[in-house]
């Protein structure tokens, strides 16, 4: 299962990021825990085009 790690630098300064923000980072944690490796490479709400 793929894993996801936060420094303890993130967390710390979680509480000041925008609602929105931190919806995103919720939905990306709740994504590697539930999907495999390749179903997070075809996931196009993690890959944002710039």
């Amino acid at each position: 299962m793929p894993q996801l790690a936060f420094a303890n630098t993130f967390w710390q300064s979680c509480d000041v990021l925008a609602k929105p923000v931190k919806a995103g980072v919720r939905k990306a944690m709740e994504k590697f825990q539930l999907l495999t490796i390749v179903e997070l490479h075809a996931d196009k709400g993690l890959r944002r085009s710039r």
